[in-house]
């Protein structure tokens, strides 16, 4: 779930699994495949999960940035990962790191959750709606679906480049494989009561390994998750969620 304005919009797990799949496809269209890296820097909302599902999906490696890290940090975060393609949410983060992308030649698409947010002066740049339209006609155009794919996955899979702070020098990128990530999700589901019945808010932001492994226990166990985009919302949006984890 999230919040348009005043209004709460929510996602079935049946419409989530097919948003993946069709970002999924979409950036297979593009040429992205398995070892590729690919950042994401964005506030927390669905399409940061969605995509990043849909990263994994693919073999390819997510690479979160941090919304307020320093623009040299960014464009070396960039540079060191080799990342060939970024998400952005929106104009507000494009124009934090428009100096670091711009000086990053490697970086063949920029994707943008905010479809208004699409600079016109840049032809690397599409919206993430585009990617989902190339992803309904991948199937028929490519021949390999995408079950297909997801077959390829497999444990030992580098699945994510997380970053730390840089305040000791420059980051240093954790390299994380599928297996780690599912051993945590295992233990924590086996060591916690969580109940599909449960609700919970999203607040830590997802390019920090805690909040991105909480997500994944919470998909794992079906629990419905209400994202909160900043930390001045968090009260309200305590009091209308009622999150029971």
């Amino acid at each position: 779930a999230y919040k348009i304005g005043d209004v709460w919009t929510y996602l079935s797990g049946t419409e989530t699994i097919d948003r993946i799949k069709r970002i999924a496809s979409g950036l297979a269209s593009l040429g992205v495949k398995a070892g590729d890296r690919v950042a994401i820097i964005s506030e927390n909302r669905p399409e940061w999960s969605l995509t990043d599902l849909a990263i994994l999906s693919l073999r390819a490696v997510n690479v979160p940035i941090y919304t307020t890290q320093a623009v040299d940090q960014i464009r070396y975060i960039l540079e060191d990962s080799g990342a060939k393609m970024l998400f952005v949410s929106g104009k507000k983060l494009l124009k934090h790191a428009e100096a670091a992308v711009q000086s990053v030649e490697r970086i063949e698409r920029l994707v943008f959750f905010d479809r208004d947010a699409k600079p016109e002066n840049d032809n690397r740049a599409v919206s993430l709606a585009d990617v989902e339209a190339l992803g309904d006609t991948y199937e028929s155009d490519s021949g390999q679906t995408f079950d297909e794919l997801l077959a390829q996955v497999r444990s030992d899979d580098l699945a994510t480049i997380i970053y730390t702070s840089g305040t000791t020098g420059e980051p240093k990128g954790v390299m994380l494989d599928h297996e780690n990530f599912v051993s945590n999700v295992v233990a924590i589901s086996t060591g916690l009561p969580i109940r599909s019945t449960d609700r919970s808010l999203a607040v830590l932001p997802l390019s920090h390994i805690f909040e991105r492994t909480v997500f994944y226990v919470l998909c794992a166990n079906g629990v419905s998750i209400h994202y909160c985009a900043s930390f001045d919302q968090i009260a309200s949006h305590l009091q209308e969620v009622k999150p029971t984890i």
